[in-house]
C-alpha cells in the first residue's frame, strides 16, 4: 500500500505540480523541506487529505511570502526560529491572523546580526544570540544590550558565568572584568565562533569540549585521494569529497580504509541516475530526498 503521508513529507514541489491529482496529505507536506507558498494557495490538488499546517509552514516559508502575505494565520513560535527572518519581520509587520508568541531565544540564533546591532534595545536572549552564526568577537566585547534576557536558573552555569557586584559580567580566568555585555553562553560561543578567532583569543573563558575545529581540516577532494590511495581515509570523508562518483565508491581500491559507506548519504546526495542504477541505494528511504527524485522513485 502506498503511504502518501510518507511520500507527501519528502516528494520534490516540481513532482507534486506536476501530479496534482494524487491523494497527497497535506499534513505531512506542511513539513516538506521544499514546501513552497504557491503550492499551499494557488495549487488545485483536488484528492488531497488533510490540512495545512501553519505552524510548520512558518518555519519554512520565505520573509518575502510572508510579507506579501501577512494576513494568513502565521505561526509567531515557528517563525522565530526560520533561518530567513528579520528583524522587521517581527517589530513592524502586522499579521493579524498570527497565533502564538514569539520566542527571542529562536529570533535571537537565526537574524542576521546587523539587525541585533542596529537594534540593541530589543529583548534579545543571550543563549540564542551566543548561537547566532554571523556573531563575531568585536560583537562579543562591543555589545551593550541593556534588555537581554538569559537563563534563569544560574545553578546550570556556574562555570559558564560569573558575578560582578554591579553587573553581570563575564570574567576572565585571573578573574578580572573583561567585557561589559551580560550572560554569553561560552558553551554555544566555543562552537559558534572559528577556530581560528578561539585560538587568537586563548584567555576567554572558551568550553574546549565544545570547540569544533572544521577550518583546519582541508577539505577532501577526488584528487587528493587519488593522489595517495594508501592514506587512512575514513568512508564518511570519502562520500563527502568534491568530485567523488558512485563508480569511485565501487571500484576503488583503497586498502586502508576505515568505517563503511554511508548508503544513506549516498541515495539523498549523488546523482538521482546513479543512486536508481544502484541496488545498494535503490530501495532507500533517502532517494525521496534526493533532489532528482521523481514520483515513480517512490511508488
Amino acid at each position: 500500500m502506498v503511504d502518501w503521508g510518507y511520500i507527501s513529507e519528502l516528494i520534490n514541489m516540481r513532482e507534486v505540480k506536476l501530479n496534482p491529482h494524487e491523494p497527497w496529505d497535506r499534513d505531512t507536506m506542511s513539513y516538506n523541506g521544499g514546501l513552497t507558498l504557491d503550492v499551499v494557495l494557488d495549487l488545485d490538488m483536488p484528492e488531497a487529505t488533510g490540512e495545512w499546517d501553519w505552524r510548520d509552514i512558518s518555519g519554512i516559508a520565505t520573509m518575502d511570502d510572508i510579507r506579501s502575505n501577512p494576513g494568513r494565520p502565521w505561526n509567531r513560535r515557528s517563525l522565530s526560529y526560520n533561518r530567513d527572518l528579520t528583524i522587521d519581520v517581527v517589530t513592524d509587520l502586522v499579521m493579524p491572523e498570527a497565533t502564538d508568541t514569539w520566542r527571542w531565544e529562536g529570533i535571537s540564533s537565526v537574524v542576521p546580526i546587523q539587525d541585533v546591532r542596529d537594534n540593541p534595545l530589543l529583548t534579545w536572549d543571550m543563549d540564542g544570540l551566543s548561537n547566532n552564526k554571523q556573531i563575531t568577537i568585536n560583537d562579543i566585547f562591543t555589545l551593550v544590550l541593556p534588555n537581554s534576557t538569559h537563563p534563569t536558573d544560574l545553578r546550570r552555569y556556574d562555570d559558564e558565568y560569573f558575578y560582578s557586584d554591579d553587573e553581570w559580567a563575564v570574567r576572565g580566568w585571573n578573574d578580572q572584568l573583561i567585557t561589559p555585555t551580560p550572560y554569553w553562553n561560552w558553551s554555544n560561543l566555543s562552537t559558534t565562533l572559528p577556530s581560528s578567532v578561539i585560538n587568537a583569543n586563548p584567555d576567554l573563558p572558551w568550553r574546549r569540549e565544545y570547540i569544533w575545529n572544521d577550518e583546519q581540516v582541508l577539505p577532501l577532494t577526488r584528487d587528493i585521494i587519488l593522489a595517495d590511495t594508501n592514506e587512512s581515509y575514513h568512508w564518511d570523508d570519502i562520500v563527502r569529497a568534491e568530485g567523488i562518483t558512485m563508480r569511485d565508491l565501487l571500484y576503488m581500491d583503497l586498502p586502508n580504509v576505515r568505517g563503511e559507506i554511508d548508503w544513506s548519504y549516498v541515495a539523498e546526495n549523488f546523482p538521482i541516475e546513479d543512486v536508481r542504477s544502484n541496488y545498494r541505494t535503490n530501495y532507500l528511504d533517502e532517494v525521496g530526498l534526493n533532489p532528482g527524485a521523481a514520483l515513480d522513485d517512490f511508488l
